[in-house]
């Protein structure tokens, strides 16, 4: 029987990449993922397939505080939900770390600030070949590097890019709009070639 000096649970973004550290730092680790490997299907890139469809959900209902059923919208799978997520690799405005006004209440300003973040930031878009312009979004944070990689030129990627553009407008507020804030080529993450 193998020894581990450490066990991830779940091979989803947060899983991956911290067994990815924790690997390169001469670590034996142990990874467990529940599901199988996705299937390469051309549904893969169909929304519709993905997220009307719930092609790839489990089948499974939970339970709420309550006792009433609902679809949690998980993926088993290798990769975890974040296999469905667009590629999107957005990161946070330096607003999105102050405290915040709403309606229903007040968001408390983070412990860190965007500053604070800035360089992970570089090492994880550089870990997941983003591939982004920024240079029409004047609502982008400040960064010490472009991305990594230039716009896709995939029809997969671009057809996703054009749907994550599509519910980005469809998103936006008004103030947002009005400061030209625009999904123009970003950031998409993606090793794929095809």
């Amino acid at each position: 029987m193998s020894s581990f000096d450490a066990i991830v649970i779940g091979s989803g973004l947060g899983g991956g990449v911290v067994t990815r550290r924790l690997s390169e730092n001469g670590l034996n680790v142990l990874l467990l993922e529940r599901g199988d490997f996705v299937p390469r299907e051309p549904e893969n890139w169909n929304p519709h397939a993905v997220f009307s469809q719930k092609r790839y959900h489990a089948r499974e209902q939970w339970l709420d505080g309550r006792g009433r059923s609902f679809d949690p919208a998980m993926h088993y799978n290798v990769g975890g939900s974040s296999k469905f997520y667009g590629a999107a690799m957005f990161r946070l405005r330096e607003r999105d770390f102050q405290e915040l006004n709403y309606q229903e209440g007040i968001s408390p300003a983070w412990p860190i600030r965007y500053a604070d973040l800035a360089p992970y930031y570089d090492q994880a878009e550089s870990m997941f070949f983003v591939h982004g312009d920024e240079s029409g979004d004047p609502t982008a944070p400040p960064r010490a590097h472009p991305y990594p990689f230039p716009p896709c030129v995939s029809a997969n990627l671009s057809n996703a890019r054009a749907t994550l553009r599509s519910m980005f407008n469809r998103s936006t507020n008004s103030r947002e709009r009005a400061t030209g804030a625009a999904a123009k080529d970003g950031p998409i993450g993606s090793s794929a070639q095809e």
